[in-house]
């Protein structure tokens, strides 16, 4: 998952304190399986503007885990969610359909 951080319990306490705000981003959410070593991703999103925000939007959510990656401008968080939304299974995932591009921007993927 190119340079994601985290894995990062899915609670407001912990979201405020790992992920900045007022920028834009990436993300997956997912679910901690401690015995596994591993985080199993269900969905992927991003924010175009506030990172952050867009994370807590999921606390109290069945999700328990998340991964993130602040960026740049809202047209590199679209490229990064196409790129783990295609790499992570594209239509099983609880995000369900191709990302929305900001704007007239194309996936870097499908293109």
């Amino acid at each position: 998952m190119a340079d994601f951080r985290g894995p990062v319990h899915l609670a407001a306490v912990e979201v405020e304190r790992a992920v900045p705000a007022g920028t834009p981003g990436a993300f997956a959410l997912g679910f901690a399986r401690p015995q596994e070593g591993a985080v199993f991703i269900s969905y992927v999103g991003r924010s175009d503007t506030d990172l952050r925000a867009a994370v807590l939007a999921h606390v109290g959510s069945r999700y328990t885990a998340c991964f993130y990656l602040p960026l740049e401008s809202a047209a590199e968080a679209y490229a990064e969610e196409c790129r783990l939304w295609h790499e992570m299974g594209a239509m099983e995932l609880d995000s369900g359909d191709h990302p929305v591009p900001p704007g007239d921007h194309a996936c870097p993927v499908c293109d």
